[in-house]
């Protein structure tokens, strides 16, 4: 990083990929008067990270992905709004917000599995 050089706009670009990082994301928004709550930014985050996944999965920007009302699992939509699929948890784990927040880690590595079982490789 060069001295002086302000990364804190850069970083607004970046997925939070840790609680650390949301936590930081949280705090820069409030200060430019933007008020937001942990968990806003974690389901956003959370979107926003299963949509890189997918697409580079699929070698390409194909589906878009959206939450579902109650904020449970991730709709998977195509071109002419086709709905392709859902990515929720397996049976047996937390809910993907509650994933994140207790280990990053796991969360990441079940998100990226549930896109590889979506995307048939």
């Amino acid at each position: 990083m060069q001295e002086g050089v302000d990364t804190t706009m850069n970083d607004m670009d970046k997925i939070p990929e840790t609680m650390e990082a949301v936590e930081v994301r949280v705090a820069m928004m409030k200060q430019v008067g933007f008020p937001v709550e942990v968990d806003d930014v974690i389901k956003e985050a959370i979107k926003d990270g299963l949509q890189a996944l997918l697409d580079e999965q699929m070698s390409g920007h194909y589906y878009t992905v959206h939450w579902d009302e109650d904020f449970k699992n991730l709709e998977v939509i195509g071109f002419g709004d086709e709905h392709v699929g859902d990515i929720a948890p397996e049976a047996g784990q937390l809910a993907w917000i509650d994933q994140f927040k207790a280990n990053t880690d796991m969360f990441w590595f079940n998100l990226d599995a549930a896109v590889t079982k979506l995307a048939g490789r």
